[in-house]
């Protein structure tokens, strides 16, 4: 099952109230690949708009996102019946470790029954990621080293409520190499 990603753009202007909740006009500012992104006064695509190459800072660092059983497994509620990313990511961190560059880790973990919250509640599938549950573990094949940052989420972003800013500004990172899934 292949999954495809667009930029969501929102402006955050005039169009936004002042209590937070966004009026009609909010999403219309909301860019998707096949319309013109307006900025100032002209209309550009996607591709005229983001046109520019900065390539890689002094110190990149990589960031594998939830490689966990629970999307390899296919008896998991989230199985995502594709095992490509992980040969992906192996080969991503295998590049990173001999260039010695730091390579950084999320996983999603709660507490049996649920910290998570009302997300937690919702999706019963959140349980995979219980402590203890094995879904939530690791690919064997794929596995943090003992000196590699692990950053523990409970939220689908793993800058939210966690110290993943914190851990990247004291690597000094100033690029940031993004693999795994997407939770």
């Amino acid at each position: 099952m292949a999954t495809s990603y667009w930029l969501a753009l929102v402006a955050c202007g005039p169009a936004s109230t002042v209590s937070g909740s966004p009026s009609p006009e909010h999403h219309a500012h909301t860019h998707s690949p096949t319309r013109p992104l307006a900025i100032g006064r002209a209309a550009l695509s996607a591709s005229e708009a983001f046109n520019r190459r900065l390539g890689f800072g002094r110190r990149p660092a990589v960031l594998i996102v939830d490689m966990s059983r629970a999307y390899f497994t296919p008896s998991s509620p989230l199985d995502l019946g594709d095992r490509s990313a992980v040969e992906g990511c192996r080969t991503l961190v295998a590049a990173a470790r001999a260039a010695a560059v730091p390579v950084l880790w999320t996983r999603v973990e709660f507490e049996p029954g649920g910290d998570g919250g009302v997300f937690y509640r919702k999706v019963g599938a959140l349980a995979s990621f219980d402590r203890g549950n094995e879904l939530g573990d690791w690919l064997p094949e794929l596995t943090p080293l003992a000196d590699e940052v692990v950053v523990t989420k409970q939220a689908a972003s793993g800058f939210f409520g966690t110290d993943l800013i914190a851990e990247l500004h004291q690597l000094g990172v100033d690029t940031l190499i993004i693999g795994g899934v997407s939770t």
